[in-house]
């Protein structure tokens, strides 16, 4: 395992146990009359609905996903306030309404005729509030599989597999449908450097414009370039880790965690365990809280840390701002954090980041603290 810093070959690999995990995530034509279950918990963005009360969720994993459906029709400029139904259902009702050509073993999906509808096996899956939220805009439609995924991907959760991999760009736009945690993760950085090339602003021109001029038609009248002309640019530029181009909405929302003025430390502290009310999860067995913080001060691999948290537990920080290759990312488990060698933490720079504790889905307890301070 190694940290990852900034450039684009920096590499971060996460825990091996949750390297072999993926997500079946498409948009498929779902059956009339789907079923509805009962409504759990009700917010502004996403109503939550289970059968099945014994389910575990950990204790924000709703109103994680409220705040990322309004984060996500913040960032893509979405009209609407259209609730999406959040449907954590068993898996041979997620295999009836979500199979499709993507995938025989789907595990979420968001469903077209029925908009706004998200089916799912696991809790927490912000990848399909990106594809809900966005065909609750009845100004814009259903755009090819690559740029959908690729949004899903850019703006929904990190994979719990994260390395870095050739781009291919051109292969991937040809796609008809994209499929595999490879080629989301290539749909996603290409769809981070459309958005880098051309802005926010021009690519909800293109999504408006292609409902009626077609996608091709469409993206040559906004960006002023085909597909093939845009994807030879960007197989140019620096490959990076999925943590340095994707968007990492909730993470680095609200206030920041900030120095104490007269101690000059800067404490991050919890509790780990899925009852907590700011845990997310589970997604895929594993669980986490996170921190938002700004550092005003420089720190120090010799003097600026000091970490107590589980053992099962592995620790990320990467920068809020900048992108590929300029982020900041890291990850390490308690043992390389603050040890010496290839993965320990490095200085830090000044700057906004945030702090995420990930663990094996648990109600063991899990307190952490980390203290930063000035060298």
């Amino acid at each position: 395992m190694t940290s990852a810093s900034r450039g684009p070959a920096a590499t971060k690999l996460r825990p091996p146990v949750l390297a072999s995990l993926g997500l079946a995530a498409v948009l498929v034509c779902a059956p009339d009359e789907l079923p509805l279950p009962p409504v759990v918990w009700e917010g502004e963005n996403i109503r939550a609905r289970m059968d099945d009360p014994d389910i575990q969720v950990c204790g924000g994993t709703f109103e994680a996903l409220d705040r990322h459906a309004a984060l996500v029709r913040e960032a893509l400029l979405l009209e609407g306030d259209g609730v999406v139904e959040y449907s954590i259902v068993d898996d041979d009702l997620v295999q009836d309404i979500c199979a499709g050509h993507a995938t025989d073993t789907p595990t979420a999906c968001a469903t077209i005729p029925e908009l706004g509808r998200v089916y799912t096996t696991v809790p927490y899956v912000p990848h399909e509030i990106v594809h809900a939220t966005r065909l609750l805009d009845s100004k814009i439609r259903f755009l090819s599989s690559p740029i959908e995924e690729g949004l899903a991907t850019l703006f929904g959760a990190d994979w719990p597999d994260d390395i870095v991999i050739p781009l291919e760009a051109q292969a991937i736009l040809a796609e008809r449908y994209v499929t595999g945690l490879r080629e989301y993760d290539r749909a996603g950085q290409t769809m981070s450097i459309l958005l880098d090339r051309h802005g926010l602003e021009a690519f909800r021109e293109f999504d408006e414009l292609a409902r009626t001029a077609g996608e091709d038609a469409a993206f040559v009248d906004v960006f002023g370039e085909t597909k093939e002309e845009f994807a030879a640019a960007a197989e140019t530029r620096p490959i990076c880790e999925q943590s340095q181009w994707w968007m990492p909405l909730v993470e680095c929302d609200g206030e920041p965690i900030t120095a104490d003025p007269e101690t000059g430390l800067l404490t991050l502290e919890g509790n780990v365990s899925c009852g907590e009310p700011d845990v997310k999860g589970p997604e895929y067995g594993r669980m986490w809280t996170s921190r938002r913080f700004r550092l005003d001060f420089r720190t120090s691999f010799f003097h600026s840390y000091d970490f107590d948290f589980p053992d099962d537990a592995t620790l990320e920080i990467v920068g809020c701002n900048e992108g590929c290759p300029e982020r900041f990312a890291y990850i390490g488990t308690r043992d390389q954090v603050s040890g010496y060698g290839g993965n320990a933490l490095e200085d830090l720079e000044p700057g906004e980041y945030f702090l995420r504790l990930i663990r094996p889905v648990s109600d063991d307890d899990g307190h952490f603290e980390i203290v930063i301070a000035p060298p």
